[in-house]
């Protein structure tokens, strides 16, 4: 299809998952002890939930996001396709999984952000724990999207509302895949467009790291070993 041009293919986030996270709306509402606040327009067409931990002397406790059931049914036919020769053999099966700050950011009122974004990030754990399972690792890439993060250094507005955390955050994707040894030492950081100059600042921070230019926006992008 695209030969040795493409290193890595996505599975194209298609239906529900073609706005990002809009599609966890539905583990909000599937979530234990979280309740909807409100409702807003976030863009034409897309209203935007926001939820808050009903009981703070209780857990929050997440079910299926469906990153790991749709990751592999994706693969399924990403192999089906190399099998078939139309996917060449050295390239591999690209998962995105957005960072739990950017998810708690979007739909979690800011007093229940911390609260939750822990639970949500065990829950994406176990997700990405399913997918390194059921993928063969010389055939997967995770990517990381960072975009929130980066995008609040500089910016007013989002730095009050999530404060230290997305410092925090930038980098922490990679230790996920370390403390669950899957992750090779390579680390690509995919930059392709500077909106401000404090995401120029932090965009020089990092190309220490190795960047990598193969995919759009900015991301980090992990191959397995």
């Amino acid at each position: 299809m695209f030969g040795s041009l493409a290193p890595r293919i996505p599975d194209g986030e298609t239906g529900d998952r073609s706005l990002w996270i809009q599609f966890q709306r539905t583990a909000m509402e599937q979530a234990v002890n979280l309740s909807k606040v409100k409702e807003y327009q976030l863009a034409p067409g897309i209203i935007q939930a926001v939820y808050k931990v009903h009981d703070t002397t209780k857990p929050v406790v997440f079910g299926a996001l469906r990153y790991a059931r749709d990751a592999i049914d994706s693969y399924r036919q990403f192999a089906a396709l190399k099998n078939d020769g139309l996917i060449a053999p050295g390239t591999r099966f690209q998962v995105a999984l957005p960072t739990p700050l950017a998810v708690t950011a979007g739909f979690i009122e800011a007093t229940s952000q911390e609260l939750v974004e822990k639970a949500y990030e065990i829950r994406l754990l176990e997700e990405l724990q399913e997918i390194l399972d059921a993928v063969p690792h010389r055939e997967l890439a995770v990517q990381w999207d960072v975009a929130y993060e980066a995008q609040t250094k500089g910016h007013e507005l989002a730095e009050g509302r999530i404060g230290h955390r997305a410092d925090d955050h930038l980098l922490a994707a990679r230790q996920h895949l370390l403390y669950l040894h899957a992750v090779d030492a390579r680390l690509g950081i995919v930059a392709t467009r500077v909106v401000d100059d404090g995401g120029e600042s932090l965009l020089r921070s990092l190309r220490a790291l190795d960047p990598d230019h193969h995919a759009a926006g900015f991301r980090l992008v992990q191959d397995l070993r």
